[in-house]
């Protein structure tokens, strides 16, 4: 289920691999954020530095969700960058 949400909002927004900006934030550091706005802002930059200059409110917003059910799945993923949420998992 994870990865067909994932799959669904990635392909929106042109997701990719690497980790830059954003991307290097850990698991544990996005879901301690006590603000939704400083997420976005996450995501947000992570988008961008994989290419997409404008990603819109809506894309920004399920990746936030995304990223949040790929870090909160198992705890031994609280180290990962949350760029590793972006990868395929097939």
């Amino acid at each position: 289920m994870v990865a067909a949400v994932l799959s669904i909002s990635l392909t929106a927004c042109g997701g990719g691999g690497g980790g830059a900006a954003g991307g290097d934030t850990t698991c544990k550091d996005f879901l301690g954020m006590s603000d939704r706005a400083d997420q976005k802002a996450v995501i947000r930059d992570y988008i961008i530095a994989e290419g997409d200059e404008n990603p819109s409110d809506y894309v920004v917003g399920v990746d936030r969700i995304n990223v949040m059910m790929y870090c909160d799945a198992y705890d031994e993923r609280e180290g990962d960058p949350i760029s590793k949420a972006y990868e395929d998992e097939g």
